[in-house]
């Protein structure tokens, strides 16, 4: 006898415009997101997973990301079956987490205070920021360099502070009270607001892209299925377009 839900067979609106299938994968799987993803992303991928495997549930959860390299410390004990997060690099050099495709990619920006010197203009420079001290979040050195750059493209050195900060909201008093510098993403203009803080478009560095990672040693089908749809769905919803802040000076 079928197992399959009436929807089988037609296209849900949240999915990649691929049918549903029926009841493959079953059953439930953690899927875990930034809290500083651009704030449609995950209930869009949820959305066309679900759409197209009806039988499969998500239990969503929000991290920041540097909680990452805690579970990488873990030995793989995960909360998380599969993380979407910010991730530069295309593999990483453990060989314990595994860096899926990138499904989009975010302008970079910088958050800084209202009175700051670079805060009154409607862009900021990369070349710029080496007169200011900046924020160097609490991660390791080989994702943090593609985080924020030792060197800009055009070879200035930039200054850093290390604070142990974990959370975005550890950041925003550093930067509204401190006069510090944070790179960020343009998401943080619609999911953060604060007063005496102001978040402007980051000129000279590339979109930072968003990406599935996950254990190497985790085996689960579910997983594999929710990377392959969010990349379909990626692709179908034109998400992959560079963003416009790479642009020279």
């Amino acid at each position: 006898m079928s197992t399959c839900s009436p929807s089988c067979g037609r296209r849900t609106s949240g999915s990649s415009g691929r049918s549903p299938r029926c009841g493959k994968p079953p059953g439930r799987a953690a899927r875990g997101f930034s809290t500083t993803l651009p704030e449609k992303v995950p209930p869009a991928l949820v959305e066309a997973f679900e759409g197209r495997f009806p039988a499969a549930r998500i239990v969503q959860s929000a991290h920041p990301t540097v909680d990452l390299f805690d579970w990488i410390g873990a030995e793989g004990r995960w909360p998380v079956d599969v993380f979407v997060t910010w991730m530069r690099v295309e593999s990483a050099p453990l060989p314990e987490l595994v860096v899926g495709p990138v499904l989009q990619r975010t302008p970079r920006t910088v958050m800084m205070s209202v009175d700051h010197p670079l805060a009154g203009g409607a862009t900021v420079h990369v070349e710029d920021l080496a007169e200011h001290e900046l924020i160097y979040p609490s991660l390791p050195k080989w994702y943090g360099d593609a985080w924020a750059p030792a060197i800009t493209p055009g070879g200035r050195k930039l200054s850093f502070r290390r604070p142990d900060s974990r959370n975005i909201e550890d950041v925003l008093p550093l930067v509204a009270e401190q006069r510090l510098v944070h790179l960020t993403f343009s998401s943080l203009l619609d999911a953060y607001h604060r007063p005496g803080v102001v978040v402007l478009p980051l000129l000279g560095l590339p979109s930072m892209p968003i990406r599935p990672v996950w254990a190497a040693a985790t085996r689960h089908a579910l997983g594999q299925s929710f990377v392959d749809e969010a990349a379909a769905f990626a692709r179908a919803g034109g998400w992959l377009a560079d963003g416009p802040a790479a642009a020279s000076r």
